[in-house]
């Protein structure tokens, strides 16, 4: 089961600082960090750290997750708000729900 977590951001690079290295990397094939014109150093903390950085093209946080979505091949996609509202050591917790069956799992 291939895992992909979107980070949708426009100058969220302390909320990455904060959220991103809490992520469980063993569970996640890969982090892509869908950026809408950052001008506070987001993307280059990103590239810095190893997490692939897509430049979004269209407005809005649910198109970041949409142009994402078309561009893997993920049979799980899980979606993380970088602000630090979300609680990445919940991430093991929906993976597990979703290995037991359900085909849409929120936290």
């Amino acid at each position: 089961m291939k895992v992909v977590l979107i980070a949708p951001t426009i100058n969220e690079v302390e909320g990455l600082r904060y959220t991103l290295p809490r992520l469980d990397k063993n569970i996640i094939d890969e982090i892509i960090v869908a950026d809408r014109n950052s001008t506070n150093g987001t993307v280059e903390y990103c590239q810095e750290n190893g997490y692939r950085v897509y430049h979004q093209k269209s407005r809005g946080y649910g198109a970041a997750v949409m142009e994402v979505i078309a561009l893997t091949d993920a049979d799980v996609i899980v979606e993380l708000c970088p602000d630090g509202s979300s609680i990445p050591e919940k991430v093991p917790d929906l993976l597990t729900k979703i290995r037991e069956g359900y085909d849409l799992v929120v936290a």
